[in-house]
């Protein structure tokens, strides 16, 4: 999962349990509406490639006898403009 963040321009901020927290649009914050709009749809694409590698995940479990397992992601966004 690392790998599509990263693969989408973002960074990995840290691992809680059996989360990864990532972040886009850093180390230097987007400004302008374009900017901040890559970046959302970066961070949309990047879950929708996680949900496409889980799925693939899945299935080569599934066929070895192993447990499967989901997923869910959650996103906040705080923006202060002065």
């Amino acid at each position: 999962m690392s790998q599509c963040v990263l693969n989408r321009n973002g960074v990995v901020d840290k691992f809680i349990d059996d989360a990864v927290m990532a972040v886009f649009g850093v180390p230097i914050p987007s400004t302008t509406s374009e900017d901040i709009t890559k970046d959302a749809i970066a961070a949309v694409n990047c879950a929708l490639d996680m949900a496409v590698k889980l799925h693939q995940l899945n299935q080569e479990w599934q066929e070895k006898g192993l447990p499967t397992v989901a997923m869910r992601i959650a996103s906040g966004l705080l923006r202060v403009l002065w």
